[in-house]
């Protein structure tokens, strides 16, 4: 049985729901898919496939109503920490391997959500453009010749590639700096919330704020 082409939430939960998709088979998939050579530098690091494997193992054989995300692979633009994995915030000068995740991925993780790894953004997250990282520049999913944009360059490749060719993540986290932020929404009428600053957990989250 084929994997759907869309991994999205809504077919996500269809398909735990009866029984045509496991966690294990959502795991396999997307790390086959994140290899695509036509997209680089999207990841800085992803999870082993044995740590996802146990992590998607860990879970019931059905979605419950105490796992809301069950079974659902998501990015962590890498100024978030994630345990025993590198943080390096674009800069492997100062990258570390933290002890402990954040609390939002925490949270994540604890909802049945499986983070598959740390994707590529503008060095500190201080950019637009997604082009300051040693790690490379991520292209536009529409035209090579273009590039992302950023800072959560790595996040919106990830996401936004499904459009062409059907392999995007369904959510990704990120942290960006008030500048960055006003400016996405100016630019691209965009709308998002964002908690009053020292209103939100910021442990393990690096900001430029």
């Amino acid at each position: 049985m084929s994997t759907p082409a869309f991994l999205d939430l809504t077919t996500l939960r269809q398909g735990y729901a009866d029984g045509t998709l496991t966690p294990e088979r959502v795991v396999e998939e997307v790390l086959r898919r994140s290899d695509d050579a036509r997209y680089p530098h999207v990841w800085i690091a992803k999870a082993s496939r044995e740590r996802l494997l146990a992590m998607a193992r860990a879970l019931p054989p059905k979605p419950t109503a105490e796992l809301p995300l069950y079974g659902v692979p998501f990015a962590i633009k890498d100024n978030i920490d994630l345990a025993e994995m590198p943080t390096t915030v674009g800069c492997p000068e100062i990258s570390f391997i933290p002890e402990e995740s954040a609390s939002v991925v925490k949270r994540l993780i604890a909802a049945g959500a499986l983070p598959i790894g740390k994707t590529n953004l503008d060095q500190f997250a201080t950019g637009l453009v997604g082009v300051r990282s040693p790690y490379g520049a991520c292209s536009s999913i529409y035209d090579a010749r273009y590039i992302s944009g950023g800072s959560s360059s790595g996040s919106a490749v990830a996401v936004a590639k499904g459009r062409s060719i059907r392999s995007r993540l369904p959510m990704h986290l990120r942290v960006q700096n008030p500048s960055a932020h006003s400016w996405h929404t100016r630019a691209r009428s965009l709308c998002s919330f964002r908690l009053t600053r020292c209103s939100q957990p910021s442990r393990s989250c690096f900001s430029s704020l």
